[in-house]
């Protein structure tokens, strides 16, 4: 049987979380993770990236883009990707992990722009439907812009580490004969 071979009807926490938080009644639950959804539904990046993504899988689904299948999932993946992202990074709970989510539904974003330009100036989709997903994109990368501008003036400014190589350099000593 499911949950682990228990078999006997229990059910397993979640490993992340060795005992379930309490609600308010004293019932096992989610309870104190209501409120960060919450105020992920406060952050306006977050909302309108869920338009966005909306409102370009709806413009995949009419002809003729609709049947040209690689550029309306290349649209649809970026589209979904943009709200899933930030999503991701903000439940990971710290500032430097949401930064790299946010860079990442930034270049979302970025290669979004880029498909509904190329939809549009081949004829597969309506200047003005796509002109609209457009906009609604450009305000999601600017939103973004934003937010990685004030998480970044809250994070201690270091270099991006590079990886050691398995080859060090070394510089011959000055004074050595070969």
């Amino acid at each position: 049987m499911g949950g682990g071979g228990k078999g006997n009807g229990e059910t397993r926490t979640h490993r992340f979380a060795p005992s379930a938080p309490k609600n308010d009644d004293g019932r096992g639950g989610p309870g104190p993770y209501r409120g960060a959804v919450k105020q992920l539904r406060s952050l306006e990046a977050w909302n309108l990236a869920q338009q966005l993504a909306r409102a370009a899988y709806h413009l995949t689904l009419q002809p003729p883009l609709c049947r040209h299948f690689g550029l309306a999932d290349q649209i649809r993946r970026s589209a979904v990707s943009i709200p899933a992202n930030i999503v991701e990074g903000y439940a990971l709970g710290t500032t430097i992990q949401f930064v790299r989510c946010l860079r990442i539904a930034l270049a979302s974003a970025a290669e979004l722009t880029s498909h509904l330009e190329i939809a549009r100036d081949v004829g597969l989709v309506p200047r003005e439907p796509a002109d609209r997903v457009a906009n609604l994109a450009q305000r999601v990368l600017r939103l973004i812009v934003g937010l990685l501008r004030k998480l970044g003036a809250k994070t201690p400014a270091r270099p991006f580490p590079l990886p050691q190589s398995p080859f060090p350099v070394t510089k011959p000593r000055t004074g050595e004969s070969s």
